[in-house]
């Protein structure tokens, strides 16, 4: 039986649950407050790792890091690499087309992913449209702007949101502005992807995935245990009606749990060795490493 929805799960780096749709009023991310207020948002997602490749891997595996084989970076220098099948590979076996749209941070090998095309992020709207309708599609799209280095901002941007972790001054007001302006940069690219999908018609049988690895890049987040290392934003939209309507899911949830929810809302069985579970069931513990 031919799969009845497109998968689109789109990403970006660092910023914790840090959009305008979390409370964080300074933000500028209307794009992902709209995809929020016509989906579902989950206010208590959290990661299985505070770094990027491990919170990644189980993202693209629904395994914790120490199951799925990335326990560190996967970049050149720490070579940490997938053991069990990614997703785009999982999705490939039941007759999606899998393409990658910017990077990926879990495999030294991309090629060995699963994926039948590797794109910038750019080309996201060009390769959408020379899709054949009667195709499904699984798309990644994985955006860099929020990593730092951060631009050097000029002056008159309004005072950004300073989490309480932060100590008050002007270091934290600089830092965290910079951060601001990269995440309106990006949500205005996850907006051009949301747009892609309207002008194609697949928005409405696509389930669409916004999350982020981890927390902000900044003390005591990032790269530590603390809730703000942590947290994540999860944002998801599709044909079933739990993921409609501007819906708040308040009970915990892990990234673990991604994977096998897109499986289920597409009707197919989740991989063997799976440790997540629907996002719609919540936890009443997390776990991370």
């Amino acid at each position: 039986m031919t799969p009845a929805f497109d998968v689109v799960v789109v990403t970006t780096h660092d910023i914790g649950r840090h959009l305008h749709c979390y409370g964080r009023d300074s933000v500028r991310s209307p794009n992902l407050d709209a995809l929020a207020a016509d989906g579902v948002m989950f206010e208590a997602a959290f990661a299985t790792a505070p770094q990027c490749s491990p919170s990644r891997a189980s993202l693209a595996t629904g395994m914790y890091p120490h199951n799925n084989g990335v326990m560190g970076l996967a970049h050149h220098g720490f070579d940490w690499d997938l053991a069990v099948p990614h997703a785009a590979r999982v999705f490939a076996g039941h007759g999606f087309a899998t393409h990658l749209f910017g990077g990926q941070h879990v495999s030294p090998r991309p090629e060995s992913l699963g994926f039948s095309g590797i794109h910038p992020t750019s080309a996201f709207a060009e390769v959408l449209a020379a899709q054949p309708d009667e195709r499904r599609l699984y798309l990644e799209v994985n955006f860099d702007e929020t990593h730092r280095p951060y631009p050097a901002l000029a002056g008159g941007r309004r005072r950004p949101t300073i989490p309480g972790y932060l100590p008050p001054g002007p270091e934290s007001e600089v830092e965290m502005a910079e951060v601001e302006a990269t995440i309106e940069t990006m949500d205005a690219a996850a907006g051009r992807v949301l747009d892609a999908l309207d002008r194609t018609g697949r928005a409405e049988h696509a389930v669409v995935v916004f999350t982020t690895d981890h927390g902000l890049a900044m003390p005591r987040a990032k790269c530590t245990l603390y809730d703000p290392g942590l947290e994540v934003a999860l944002l998801m939209r599709g044909p079933d009606a739990r993921m409609r309507g501007g819906r708040r899911e308040p009970r915990m949830v892990s990234n673990l749990d991604v994977l096998p929810t897109l499986m289920e809302a597409c009707g197919l069985p989740i991989p063997p060795g799976t440790q997540g579970q629907s996002l719609f069931m919540g936890r009443d513990a997390v776990f991370a490493e």
